[in-house]
């Protein structure tokens, strides 16, 4: 598995999925099936990390999509 560090202020998008592509916040939205479909369409040849953001202190659920 291959691990990626992100430095990024994610405040401004708690409660939200954002997809990442390079260590930079892409997109973001409600949805991630849209957001993923969106970003892939868009960026069909790279690597696409989804990553929840919690509203609050808690696990962050981290998906690679290729």
């Amino acid at each position: 598995m291959q691990e990626f560090k992100v430095d990024i202020d994610f405040s401004k998008y708690r409660g939200k999925y954002v997809a990442i592509i390079d260590n930079r916040i892409i997109a973001s939205g409600e949805n991630a099936k849209l957001l993923l479909e969106s970003v892939k369409a868009k960026y069909p040849k790279k690597e696409v990390v989804l990553r929840k953001i919690p509203e609050e202190e808690t696990l962050i659920l981290v998906i690679k999509c290729r």
